[in-house]
This record gives structure tokens, sequence and C-alpha cells, in this order.
């Protein structure tokens, strides 16, 4: 069961008895309407709920939502407090005076501006557009707006007020949603779904009251003017409810099916959880089953792609709250067993705008592995939960696990399709967490043993130990202190593993495949492969994982001849050639050889070979980088870049993606390449140990300070370079290339 379902509280089900009830038919999420109740009565709802909670043995976690009243329009009271019938053709007034109590031909509403905003003509719908209204006249100095009614209806108390296509001149919160918002920090809500929101500056303004508590922004579009600015919402939003009921008020109802599909989709794409609520199974408040309409609904919400779905006069006021539950839940799992995920996964992909992020790079891997080893499980450990949202967002088939120490994080990946929380005490101790994990996955009967089981961890913890088991141990020990430290700066960086469940349950194996922590012989983890692309070619190449200027497409492969200029982006700078011999071989058109020197003039001591600013390709020459010769005291002479901003420690400069190579076991994991001839002249590209050479080519002063350190990360078929400043580098400052001690003698430092 993969989606997720959230429930309205009500005087009906407050009890913890009733709450609990609810939580056993599937419950997921609890909703408080702020339209209604005291503090004092959501306060209530909130201990009855922990307090089931915590008498319960189930490990389950329930989240609560914050359903804000938001800045709305509604009618006054009416004499007696009594319905009034309203006949259509006749004249209906609304003004502005609350002390005056409505009946058949007036009443009050709490909007002061009303005869301001509307004009004759203009359509005023009441009660969820039961009633319509036509306006025929307006007086502004009396706040007067007379209409004519349009249908027969009983007009209630305080009843929703909508006036489609306008404007509305109120303020993105109340001083209520103010009272409420602050109450729901207090009690450690989870959620605040946040009413009629219109533009991103009114969720910017909602962020400022919880700022530092962790509490999520579900923005609620109910309006013609949110779905306008519904990309600025969806980017400033946590998440978004498709609110049905307002917005099939503001909005011709023929169109609420298409606008509830674009927003699934863009909310689907964006990787943020949605909500579809509003009359989901209507009918089941008085009778015990849906019609097929309603069950059809939900299901298409399902198959749209809803993260969520909701339900509320169904279990706030409804006869059958419990089953309504559960049939939501019956509903969805029929519904999402007809769901294609192999057709999702390559759908959402297609949508990317790279670069991504590596956390979302290795989640998306993850997923795509779990589908090639048909893996039973996905573990995920998290601390913020960012991973489990990634890893939600490709919608993998197989259940995922999001192991976290906080309880709210826990609670918060509720609303995330597919994922189920396990809280645990520490994040420290990976191994045993994913032990646990394990025994908890086979436990509630997500896996058993012999399946495989894919964990990924954005963790630091868990990135430092498999960093420090795997590959500081290759380094000189005078540079394990600058790995180590680099580890503190490596936030986004993950890793995934492949595990396969032993018949005992104790010992944690490494199953296969091209994305894994070494846990078995090399031979066992690379995969052999018939036939590989011919030619050598970059998936992701960036100075910055964020830069959103990078001219790169999802799902296609470049080849350097695609490129202008591959590195002349943020970090690696420009630079002028500021010697004649280097100039004049710049300009030559031919390819050269290995054996081509900077001039023939200059001694051994102070040449260089053809440097890492071209590689050659067939008859094609393309520069990376525009480049400088330095000559220092000492007579040397090599190739390198100017720094062209600062550069702090921990900032990944650049990243190299390259297609896994089948060789022997030295070239295992190198890249493959169009000849023989790579930018340095030769195949071997992949050396651990930095005392040998450095991927990059560029980073080392001929001193003994470090630029950069390189290391690598294997997914999806491909080795990804990352290259990690290790220390500040200033603006301007010169960067040496490159070429070892055969070339530079001693003095080269690498």
């Amino acid at each position: 069961m993969n989606s997720t379902y959230i429930e309205q509280s009500s005087p009906k089900t407050q009890s913890v008895e009733a709450l609990g009830k609810l939580i056993e038919a599937g419950m997921n999420v609890m909703r408080m309407n702020f339209s209604h109740g005291t503090h004092e009565y959501h306060k209530k709802t909130v201990d009855n709920l922990r307090s089931y909670l915590a008498s319960s043995k189930s490990p389950r976690t329930v989240a609560i939502l914050l359903d804000t009243k938001g800045p709305e329009i509604r009618s006054g009271k009416l004499v007696d407090h009594c319905d009034k019938n309203l006949v259509a053709g006749s004249t209906f007034t609304f003004h502005n005076d609350e002390s005056r109590l409505g009946d058949s031909t007036q009443v009050a509403t709490t909007y002061k501006s009303l005869a301001t905003t509307v004009v004759p003509g203009d359509r005023i719908l009441v009660d969820d557009g039961l009633i319509g209204m036509v306006v025929q006249s307006v007086d502004t100095e009396k706040m007067e707006v007379v209409c004519t009614v349009e249908n027969d209806g009983v007009l209630g108390e305080t009843k929703g007020v909508n006036l489609p296509g306008k404007i509305i001149d109120l303020p993105a919160i109340t001083k209520k949603d103010a009272a409420d918002i602050q109450f729901g920090v207090e009690n450690n809500v989870d959620f605040i779904a946040a009413s009629f929101i219109r533009k991103a500056s009114d969720v910017n303004e909602i962020r400022d009251l919880i700022r530092g508590t962790g509490i999520k922004i579900i923005s609620k579009i109910e309006n013609q003017e949110g779905l306008d600015n519904f990309d600025e919402i969806l980017d400033a939003s946590d998440g978004i409810m498709v609110a049905r009921g307002d917005l099939g008020v503001e909005i011709p109802v023929e169109q609420v099916a298409r606008f509830q599909k674009m927003m699934i989709r863009k909310c689907n794409i964006a990787g943020k959880p949605v909500v579809t609520a509003t009359q989901m199974l209507e009918s089941m408040i008085v009778n015990p089953r849906p019609t097929r309409a309603e069950a059809t609904d939900v299901a298409n919400a399902v198959l749209d792609g809803s993260d969520c779905v909701m339900l509320s006069g169904e279990t706030a006021k409804g006869a059958f709250p419990t089953l309504a539950v559960s049939m939501m839940a019956r509903i969805c799992r029929e519904a999402e067993a007809d769901i294609n995920y192999s057709e999702l996964y390559p759908s959402l992909r297609r949508h990317l705008q790279l670069p991504i992020s590596v956390s979302e790079a290795v989640a998306a891997n993850a997923v795509k592995t779990s589908w090639d080893v048909h893996a039973a499980l996905i573990v995920v450990l998290t601390q913020s939960g960012a991973t489990a949202i990634n890893i939600s967002k490709y919608r993998p088939i197989a259940p995922v696990l999001a192991v976290t120490a906080s309880h709210q994080v826990a609670r918060q990946c509720q609303v995330l399709r597919g994922i189920y929380p396990l809280v645990v005490e520490s994040m420290s101790g990976t191994e045993n967490i994913i032990h646990r994990a394990m025994l908890w996955g086979v436990k509630m009967g997500m896996a058993q043993k012999g399946d495989a089981v894919v964990v990924t961890s954005g963790v630091l913890e868990q990135i430092a130990v498999q960093f420090k088991m795997y590959k500081a141990s290759l380094l000189p020990k005078k540079q394990r202190k600058i790995w180590n430290l680099l580890l503190t700066a490596i936030l986004g960086l993950q890793l995934y593993a492949i595990f396969q469940l032993s018949t005992d349950l104790k010992t944690l194996k490494c199953k296969v495949e091209q994305n894994q922590v070494r846990l078995q012989d090399k031979a066992a983890v690379v995969p052999k492969k018939e036939h590989l692309p011919h030619g050598h070619y970059l998936k992701n190449i960036a100075t910055r994982l964020d830069d959103p200027q990078i001219p790169l497409y999802p799902d296609q492969e470049y080849s350097y001849d695609d490129f202008e200029s591959i590195f002349e982006l943020k970090y690696l700078g420009q630079v002028v050639v500021k010697n004649s011999a280097l100039e004049a071989m710049l300009n030559k058109h031919d390819i050269y050889t290995d054996e081509e020197y900077l001039s023939d003039k200059e001694t051994k001591d102070n040449y260089a070979k053809k440097f890492e600013s071209y590689l050659e390709q067939k008859d094609h020459k393309k520069e990376h980088m525009e480049r400088y010769a330095v000559k220092w005291a000492s007579k040397e002479t090599g190739f390198g870049l100017f720094a062209k901003v600062d550069i702090q420690p921990g900032e990944i400069i650049g990243i190299y993606t390259g297609v896994l190579h089948d060789g022997d076991e030295n070239t295992d994991f190198t890249w493959y390449y169009a000849s023989s001839e790579f930018a340095s002249g030769h195949l071997e590209l992949g050396v651990d140990s930095l005392t040998e050479g450095n991927y990059f080519r560029f980073v080392n002063h001929h001193d003994t300070r470090f630029n950069v350190i390189c290391d690598r990360v294997p997914y999806n078929n491909r080795w990804h370079y990352f290259y990690i400043a290790v220390r500040p580098i200033q603006k301007g400052q010169q960067l040496l290339t490159h070429y070892g001690d055969d070339y530079f003698e001693s003095r080269s430092k690498n």
C-alpha cells in the first residue's frame, strides 16, 4: 500500500478509541480543520491521538496537519439562527453590518471590500456554489451589493462566499491564522495546510512564522489566482493540496479535472507531495458504500500520481468514518496494482532539469537498481527526510523503509508515497541500523531471506564510514587528515549498496552490480557487459551541482563534439595565453601527438607534452578551457588556469562522468575511449592513490599544498569523478596543470 490517507477529526471521532479505529483502518495523517473549533478542542484531539499511539504496541506514526481557516469570505449570522429559503429570481442584498441578522432578503459578509470588488454582471456563489447570484447594482457609499438569486436554495449561517475570477483584497495570514499557527508550533504539529494561497509571498509569510520548527507547508490551491501563480507557489511550498471544494466554485466545474491533473503532474516532476481532497467519498457521509463514480475518482487520483488522498466530511460528520477509511484504502490498493512503474521512472527522468543534486542522482539510480535486481525492499537512512523525498519522487515499486532518529521526520514521511518510516534512537552505528532495518522489513512482510535489498544513505556518518573504509586506506598517512576533514563538507554526497539477506540475517553481504560499496571480491562487483557504446561520452559535466545554466538535457549522451567549451564555467576560469610558443601550438589545426613538445628550443627541464586543454577525437579539436603557460625560477614550465572566483574548502569544483569499461583487473573501472588517445595521451585514467596522479590535471601547485582532492562514485554503469576543494583558493590564483615527476622532475608535487 503506497498511497497516504489523510482524515479529518471531529467531535464524533475525537475520542481515543475512535481515533484508534481510524488509525487501524489506515489513517496516516490526522487533519484538524481550524475553520471550526477552539484551541482547547483541538488540544484535546492532539492529546487523544498521542495517548493512543503511546499506549499502542504498534510502532505506527501518525502526522498532524493543521488546516488554517485562511482569508476566506463567509456570510453572517441569521435571525433565530435558522436556515432561510431563497427563491430563484428574488432580490438579495449583501452588506457589511455584521450586527444586522440575515434573512431571506439580505445578509452580512466578512469581506468589507465586497462593494468595491464586484461590478454588475459578476457572479457571487454561496455555500460551495449551491446558491448562485448575479450582481445587479453596487452602492459603494452604503457598501451594499444587490443581486438576483439564480436558483432556489437554503441559506445557512456562516456559509462560504466565493467571487469567481476576482482578486480578493485580503491578507495572506489573518490574525486568527497567526494565532492558530502559533498553537501548532506549541503543540508540535507536522504540517500547516495553508488555505487560499494565491502567490509565493503568501507561503513565505507563513514560513516566517514557523522558521526553525521543521514544520512543513502544504499550500492549498483554491482559486484562479493560485492556479495562475502555481509554479511559484510550488517552488515555495513543501507540498500542494488540490482543494477541489473552493476551487470547483472559483473556476468552472468542468475545468477541475484538467487542473487537478496539471497540478499533480507538476508536483510529481518537482518531487513534492501532492494531496487530492474534497468529496472523494462524499456519499459515504450517509451511505455505507460509495458511488461507482466516487470509487473511480479516488482510483484516478492515485493513477494520476497523488501521494495522498483526503477524507473530510466522510470522517468529520459521516455515519461510517472507519468504513470510509478502509474503503479508501481498498480502492487505492487496487489502483496501485494497475500502475506501470517501469514506465513511470523514465517518464519522470525525461522532465529533469540537469544538473540535479548528487543526492537526487543517487536516489534515482537506487530506484533504478531496485528494478534491475528485483529488490524486495529499499532501505533509506535519513536525518532530514530529504533522501526519502528523492526516493519517493521516482516511484519505486519496492516498499521503502525510511530509517531516522527524528520523530518529526518520521511523521512527515507519512505524506510520501511508498515510504514507511522507522524511528531509531540514533543514526550512529550504520551497520547495526541497516541490520535492524532489514529485520524489521522481514517482520513486516516487506522482504524475506534471500531477497535483494537496496540500501542508500544521506547520513554523514554513513558517508564517513564508507569512505574511510574503502578510500582513506589508499591514501598516504599525511593525506588522510585532509581527507577526513573533507568528509565533513560533503553533506550531499551519497553512496548506496545492494545487500542480500543472508539465511541467518546476521551477516550483511554485498549482492552484486554496479552501484555498491565493495564488501565482496572485486570480480563479483564488476558487471560484465557484452557491448558498450563506442566512444567517450559525457552525461553530466558541471562546475556546480546546482548551476541551472549548464546546457545539459535529460536522457541524452554527449560527446566532446557537442560542447563549445566544457569547462568555461564558474569555477574553472578563463585565462590568457602568455607564451608565444604555446600560442603557436594553439593556432595549429592538426592533431597533436604524444611526441610533440611545447617548443623544440626548450631544454628537457623546460618542456611539457600536450596538455589537458585538448581532447582529440577524429580530426576535431575542442578546447576544454583557456590556459596559460608559466615559468618558475626553477626553469620549469607548466600549463594551467587562473581561478575565476574565490573557492572555499568542501566546494565541488567539477564532475566527470564516464562509461564503465570491461577490461582487465587494472582497468575494470576506467573510462571507455573512442581511440587509444585520451587527453593525456594514454588510456590509464583510474589512479586511486593521489601520489601517482590526479584526474583533473590542473588542481595542484608546484609546492606541497593541495588545491583539490578527487574521488569517484559508481552508479548507473558510470563512474562519477568528484573534484572538491580542500583549501581556500583566491580569485586570480594560479592553478598549475600537473604532469608528474617524469616531466618536471622531483620539484613537481602531485
